[in-house]
């Protein structure tokens, strides 16, 4: 359903006013929910002048009960944005004097889960999983081994940094570092940027990639910037399909691109890294974001990756196939 009158203008006004504060991923997401919830009100019937706290009460309640295509009610997450959306969109109304209060101030948010447990393989499914796209030599066509070893290469790089999909697809030759083992992140979620660390063999990987077979592989699209040829949603939504039929011939758990993340903060915890290098190898601005690994604060970023992350370099000698 398309938005018309009040709710379109406020719509894009408050778009062009995010553009300048948050990234375009970030912005991209704002802006769908924030048109799913101005969608329920113009159905509904409620102005943003005349939206009042039971209304967004009823908001809440109408988002709790949605249900996916095949069944699967929404993950929290879903939920706790969509309610963000409303928290930004009715404070910009507050602050360009549109409204005098936000009516959703005070709602809640859902109790988020302490412990990730879907989208994670353990470090013995990783193992496997990663093995498998190493041995790209197994395919019989040449086209079939480069795409295998494409796969081999993004997602050891993805388990080894731990970065989001939309970092990955948005670095440039010029921020990965393999011999220094990093990696510069211009644009983080938030809009920030960090340093984040290779292992000695996702390193490896990497300059090989860089130096010898991303020509071959990108062929005319060679001038393209991006490191791994494509932009997020290409790179996400090739990624999963992969992933996916790649988990199912393996009889191992299903992951999508940011299972690697997951498994990434779940693996390093596990072999007794503290929270708080795991909080900055993951660029989470709060604690609270990393605790999702762990209900426990346990009480040192470049040598906790080499030291506790199952694919260490040391650990990977002879592995990988040039």
């Amino acid at each position: 359903m398309g938005l018309s009158g009040e709710y379109e203008r406020i719509y894009r006004e408050f778009l062009d006013y995010q553009m300048r504060r948050t990234t375009k991923a970030g912005l991209a997401t704002l802006g769908k929910t924030v048109r799913y919830l101005l969608q329920w009100m113009q159905a509904e019937g409620v102005s943003l002048r005349g939206m009042g706290f039971r209304d967004c009460l009823r908001y809440r309640d109408f988002v709790s009960s949605r249900v996916k295509a095949n069944g699967e009610v929404l993950a929290v997450g879903t939920l706790h944005s969509r309610i963000t959306a409303g928290k930004a969109l009715f404070g910009y109304l507050v602050e360009t004097e549109a409204r005098t209060q936000n009516p959703f101030a005070g709602v809640g948010y859902p109790r988020v889960p302490r412990l990730v447990k879907r989208n994670v393989l353990a470090q013995g499914e990783m193992q496997t999983l990663l093995d498998y796209f190493a041995r790209y030599n197994e395919e019989k066509t040449q086209g079939e081994k480069i795409k295998r070893y494409w796969l081999h290469v993004v997602c050891e790089f993805l388990y080894a940094t731990g970065l989001r999909i939309f970092e990955a697809a948005a670095l440039t030759r010029e921020d990965i570092h393999p011999d220094e083992h990093w990696v510069y992140v211009a644009e983080g979620k938030g809009g920030r940027s960090r340093i984040a660390f290779m292992t000695g063999f996702a390193s490896e990987v990497m300059r090989l990639y860089l130096e010898k077979s991303r020509a071959v592989i990108m062929k005319r699209r060679e001038t393209v910037p991006a490191v791994f040829g494509a932009h997020e949603q290409h790179l996400m939504t090739k990624l999963n399909l992969a992933l996916k039929a790649s988990c199912k011939k393996l009889r191992i758990p299903v992951i999508t691109s940011h299972g690697f993340r997951h498994s990434l903060g779940t693996h390093l915890l596990g072999n007794g890294a503290d929270i708080r290098y795991i909080q900055a190898v993951l660029g989470h601005r709060k604690l609270t974001s990393t605790q999702v690994y762990t209900g426990v604060d346990k009480d040192a970023l470049r040598d906790c990756i080499d030291l506790f992350h199952p694919r260490s370099g040391s650990r990977q000698e002879g592995r990988h196939e040039k």
